[in-house]
């Protein structure tokens, strides 16, 4: 009776020539004669192989044949002889691979002489591809400069001086590096990998060691995902592993803290981490607990196995751990994503999570979900601007961030989320038409249906008085989602413009005498009848136009006003204007002001100003001489001198009281009017 049992052929795994390999050692272990070698093969091969075996017989059947004819069939079908020019075109191509040893290199190109026919010739044909296709140029010119050289020889050579490298590169980095887990930074070195160095974060602090058996539980989920390439890690971590058995206390002992640390040092070696490559695929693997976020870098090799970059953690804020898991999960990948943005940003990547419903909400080729929660969208917004795909894997499979996350750096960050970025999703939020509603009206508009036929295949000299506007502006025309754009602006088809003008102010939409109609009913609205000022008296006398940028600014203080003083400044060239929330009007905080806005962009020439106390005291004055910047005063008791900014002030002043009865902070409602002024088109210049 045979003790030997051998499985059914899957041709995924295995070719039939192989397969006839091992079953005629299955034969020869279990004493099979040659009458019962038909029976054995028609009863190991499969069910699947069984049937193909059928349909190449019929209308004989397999038990009428011969082992050897059976043999002969089957290999003929499934493992016909290859091309023999092709199998030396794949031989001669075949270059040792990125992070492939010199050993599993020669086993390749071995494998690959089965069919190329070389005869005789073979040792100098796997000689010469071993010598051509090595990675490493130093051991290539050491192996050029033999003579007489064999494939035995070459091989031998070859792997003790890729060991010899191995050798002196970890006895040099042995005293120079540190190991780290968490924020790895990496140098750049002949080998393959990465070491730590000594600005590396993440030391053996008691903040990083686990407290208990969940925490424990997680970290040796990290080792257990990477075990493939930690030598003798079960070893290792022996103690740690002892700490999980039933009944045993969660006592952190000498012994524990030596396999920790231990461990942590091997997954931050250079046996673990390798070298980012822009042609291997990416992935950004992603967790949240209840108390941290973690991140891992990795990239698929060849080999299809996946191996960290870089590693990355932080403690949630005392905010962040109010958050509902699914936000803590959403955090953790937009976190991930700016923390690797030097890799991602440009690339193609996988985001990898273990939270399945962010795979719905985050999907690339689907809309935001109009039910998402207003966090959530804005994460969607800001990931949208990267080429991505998102993957679910359970929490086993996710152990790697899994594991970081709950053993996270103790370092927390603010959420400085960006103002403009805020009050583009109000905006989006408050649209009165999405674009599907603007597509439809623009294909029944007899107008724009025109123009967008006109903007795909071509505009004719001529047009019709109602395409002009159109035609005066077609090189900027643009066609999204059947949507005709002038620029960045999208332009609303007549059906639609009285909707849109009643619940916009500024500039995201276009149509033909917006212009007009935008005055009009400014002219009607009651908030800014109420404001307006009174007719001016006379005429002033211009200033000289500045022909260069930031060559003379006009300042001056706006307030008190809603309990804040404003520092105004305006560019006479580009009408640029900056407005600065205030507690006070010294001189003292008016340099200080000035000094942040000429970090940003450069001292200017000139400054016009009143001579306000501010403007005119010792202090001030000297702040000036010392920047070089020729101080020019308004006439006294004429203000309208300075009319630039005094114009300004009341533009800003009347826009704010128009917008008192708008929803958000002061900040808020000073960014959003800042943002529309600064988007605003010059009518002087015709430009923005």
């Amino acid at each position: 009776m045979p003790h030997i049992k051998i499985e059914a052929f899957d041709g995924n795994i295995e070719t039939f020539e192989n397969y006839s390999e091992r079953l005629e050692q299955y034969f020869l272990a279990n004493d099979i004669d040659e009458r019962k070698r038909a029976p054995a093969l028609l009863s190991g091969i499969g069910a699947k192989t069984y049937q193909l075996l059928r349909s190449l017989l019929t209308p004989d059947l397999p038990s009428t044949k011969s082992y050897d004819e059976l043999k002969q069939i089957l290999n003929e079908h499934l493992s016909p002889k290859p091309l023999e020019i092709a199998e030396r075109f794949r031989f001669h191509k075949r270059n040792q691979r990125e992070g492939e040893s010199i050993q599993t290199y020669c086993a390749e190109i071995k494998r690959l002489t089965q069919h190329c026919g070389f005869g005789q010739a073979l040792d100098k044909a796997l000689r010469d591809r071993l010598v051509c296709g090595l990675r490493d140029t130093a051991i290539q010119r050491k192996l050029l400069q033999e003579d007489n050289l064999t494939f035995k020889d070459a091989f031998d050579k070859a792997i003790a001086l890729e060991m010899a490298t191995r050798d002196a590169t970890e006895l040099n980095s042995t005293s120079n590096c540190t190991t780290a887990v968490h924020a790895v930074k990496k140098v750049h070195t002949p080998k393959k990998n990465f070491h730590a160095t000594k600005n590396a974060k993440f030391p053996p602090c008691n903040s990083c060691v686990p407290e208990d058996k969940s925490q424990l539980r997680s970290f040796l989920g990290l080792l257990n995902y990477y075990h493939k390439f930690l030598n003798n890690i079960a070893h290792i971590a022996r103690p740690l592993h002892e700490l999980l058995q039933k009944n045993t206390p969660f006592k952190w002992s000498p012994a524990c803290e030596q396999a920790f640390l231990k461990a942590k040092e091997m997954i931050a070696s250079d046996e673990m981490l390798m070298r980012y490559s822009p042609n291997l695929p990416i992935h950004l693997a992603c967790d949240a607990s209840p108390y941290g976020i973690g991140a891992v870098l990795s990239q698929v090799t060849d080999d299809n196995e996946e191996r960290p970059i870089a590693y990355a953690s932080r403690t949630l804020s005392k905010a962040e751990r109010n958050y509902f898991q699914i936000d803590k999960e959403a955090l953790s990948i937009v976190w991930g994503v700016k923390k690797f943005f030097n890799y991602v940003c440009g690339c193609h990547f996988t985001i990898i999570t273990d939270h399945q419903p962010l795979k719905y909400i985050f999907n690339p080729s689907s809309g935001i979900p109009a039910m998402s929660a207003a966090r959530q969208q804005r994460y969607a917004a800001f990931l949208s601007g990267f080429d991505y795909r998102i993957e679910y894997r359970n929490s086993r499979s996710n152990a790697n961030a899994d594991s970081l996350s709950r053993l996270p750096l103790p370092t927390t960050e603010k959420d400085n989320s960006d103002m403009e970025t805020m009050f583009y999703t109000e905006v989006l939020e408050a649209l009165p038409v999405s674009s599907a509603t603007i597509s439809k009206a623009s294909r029944n508009d007899s107008v724009l249906s025109k123009a967008i036929n006109f903007t795909k295949h071509g505009w004719p000299t001529n047009s019709s008085d109602e395409l002009r506007p159109f035609l005066h502006r077609k090189q900027e025309l643009s066609v999204h989602q059947d949507c005709l754009l002038w620029g960045t602006r999208v332009i609303v088809p007549q059906k639609l413009q009285q909707q849109v003008l009643h619940q916009l102010h500024d500039g995201y939409f276009w149509w033909p005498g917006l212009d007009k109609d935008i005055e009009v009913m400014a002219k009607q609205c009651s908030g800014c009848m109420l404001a307006q000022p009174d007719p001016q008296q006379s005429p002033l006398h211009p200033w000289t136009f500045s022909d260069k940028l930031w060559h003379r600014i006009h300042i001056d203080y706006a307030g008190p006003f809603q309990n804040r003083m404003f520092l105004v400044v305006i560019d006479a060239h580009s009408k640029w204007a900056e407005v600065i929330p205030s507690t006070t009007s010294t001189s003292s905080a008016t340099i200080d002001i000035l000094y942040t806005i000429f970090a940003r962009f450069d001292l200017p020439k000139q400054l016009v100003s009143e001579n306000a106390p501010q403007f005119s005291s010792d202090e001030f004055q000297n702040f000036l001489c010392a920047n070089a910047i020729r101080h020019i005063t308004s006439a006294p008791y004429h203000p309208s001198t300075n009319g630039l900014a005094e114009r300004f002030v009341c533009t800003f002043k009347n826009a704010m009281k128009s917008a008192k009865s708008d929803h958000g902070t002061l900040h808020s409602k000073l960014s959003r009017f800042l943002l529309a002024y600064r988007n605003s088109t010059l009518e002087r210049f015709g430009c923005h």
